[in-house]
């Protein structure tokens, strides 16, 4: 009736003495669709989709969403992988480059003590913008990314300084948005760990976001009326945690 599903009978009893909550938050105070809404590339330009990012900066993003991924393509869908690469995924679709042109040489997986995941890929027919034949891609924390940026890839194509501090700035102005935040960046060396980080290429930052669930506020005003405190775990940055917690009224 109270639609509670429980393991065990003792669960139910057990829930009588909590006096305090922990709640994950993608998918449960969210609503578990993430979604890429905002791009900013590396002069400050800010863009809603990937399609309308200049040539070289939307070509460059759309590969290594495809191929800097735990996700795959399945019947036109995003699946596997986490949420963040799936919104990613699904961001470029429909595909507008034959995925036959290039290949994936090798990668270093997301890892939350690294926060960072890395892809080498090598173009089999003409040349990738900037790049030619073979580079790697790199996303992940802005903060882990962007101190090792020297330079920016503009709409046309050409390499300009790039200014991190200034970049930084758009990333917290993003995240006190209650989006999370990705850095996309390119390098022509092998990555194969965090001592590979340098002389980096900076695409663009993503904002991506999940809305809070229509009923959350309120539910968690009722459970705080009952004496209990509600505590939010997420692997956020701080400031997009704290913009999710204000809107569900944790804050």
């Amino acid at each position: 009736k109270d639609k509670v599903m429980v393991r065990k009978p003792v669960g139910i009893e057990a829930s009588g003495g909590v006096n305090i909550l922990f709640t994950d938050k993608t998918g449960t105070l969210t609503k578990g669709e993430l979604e890429a809404v905002k791009i900013v590339d590396g002069g400050g330009q800010v863009f809603n989709d990937v399609q309308d990012c200049g040539r070289s900066v939307g070509e460059l993003l759309k590969l290594s969403a495809y191929f800097n991924t735990g996700s795959a393509l399945s019947a036109g869908k995003a699946l596997g992988g986490n949420a963040t690469d799936r919104a990613l995924l699904k961001a470029i679709l429909p595909l507008d480059f034959k995925t036959d042109n290039y290949r994936k040489l090798s990668a270093f997986p997301f890892d939350s003590a690294y926060k960072f995941s890395a892809a080498a890929v090598r173009s089999q027919q003409g040349a990738m913008p900037v790049f030619g034949e073979k580079c790697t891609f790199i996303k992940g924390a802005p903060e882990k990314i962007l101190p090792f940026c020297q330079n920016y890839v503009s709409p046309n194509g050409m390499l300009c300084p790039f200014d991190a501090e200034e970049m930084s700035r758009k990333q917290r102005a993003m995240t006190c948005r209650a989006m999370r935040v990705l850095a996309v960046a390119v390098t022509r060396s092998d990555v194969t760990g965090e001592k590979d980080l340098h002389g980096l290429t900076f695409v663009a930052l993503v904002g991506i976001r999940d809305d809070i669930r229509a009923e959350v506020p309120a539910a968690i005003e009722e459970v705080r009326r009952a004496g209990i405190q509600v505590v939010m775990i997420t692997g956020d940055n701080i400031e997009t945690a704290k913009a999710v917690a204000e809107e569900a009224g944790l804050l």
